[in-house]
């Protein structure tokens, strides 16, 4: 019996302006549970804007962008519960309240009980390592502190997908690697998880597979050959010089 993808882009296409090139162009793909699926990219490849139209931020020009079978344009409520995403690291995080507020703060605007909500904020903060700072005001943050609570903060509703944009950028070793150990325990749970970046390195190490999109087009989807290992950065060094 065929299940239905979890994420499905059919021949999408968006375009901000008549005077810019479309910002991704006829992009298709599809992605079931407990995939963990890379965006490789350069800026402008079209990896963020892929995102947010899963996320439903905005719409495709054409096309559809399917979430559990839910169109994102005309059944928004039917896919918004199942996203979680991180755009931007910690954007939107309030610093006078401490890192345990904010998550709890977006437990009760995801609607979940006062139960709930507590006891997913207090898993998040050890997932993710955040015991020793959890409640201090997020004024007082490090980098890396606020991108453990911005993630924590996007996930604590569970949502069945998470799209991760960037989600390591700008952290030190520590701090990347607590994020990416928590990428790979949430697919170990059959979450399914997008990640773009310009890390070559975490890419290959976290993916099961990595679109390749350059100019706002698919070019290449990459998996592991026989060792387990990908050749991702002589792939897209090929793809961008044969595209120009």
């Amino acid at each position: 019996m065929k299940t239905t993808p979890v994420i499905e882009l059919r021949n999408v296409t968006k375009c901000f302006s008549h005077s810019s090139p479309p910002a991704v162009t006829a992009l298709e793909f599809a992605a079931g549970a407990g995939e963990v699926v890379g965006m490789l990219g350069e800026n402008g490849a079209g990896k963020t804007t892929t995102l947010r139209m899963i996320a439903g931020l905005i719409r495709p020009s054409s096309g559809q962008v399917l979430v559990n079978g839910h169109d994102t344009q005309h059944e928004p409520s039917q896919t918004r519960r199942s996203v979680g995403a991180l755009f931007g690291g910690a954007v939107g995080l309030y610093d006078r309240l401490s890192g345990r507020e904010n998550i709890r703060y977006f437990a009760d605007l995801n609607g979940l009980s006062a139960p709930d909500a507590h006891g997913c904020t207090n898993d998040l903060i050890e997932l993710l390592d955040m015991q020793s700072f959890a409640d201090r005001r997020v004024a007082e943050y490090s980098s890396g502190m606020k991108q453990r609570t911005a993630l924590a903060r996007a996930l604590v509703h569970q949502p069945k997908i998470l799209l991760l944009d960037e989600p390591t950028t700008g952290l030190d070793i520590r701090s990347a690697t607590i994020v990416q150990r928590f990428v790979q325990r949430r697919k170990s749970e059959g979450k399914l998880i997008l990640v773009s970046s310009h890390n070559i390195e975490e890419l290959e190490t976290l993916c099961d597979r990595v679109l390749i999109l350059h100019s706002g087009q698919l070019r290449h989807v990459a998996y592991r050959d026989e060792t387990g290992a990908y050749a991702l950065r002589d792939l897209y060094s090929q793809i961008v010089e044969s595209t120009g």
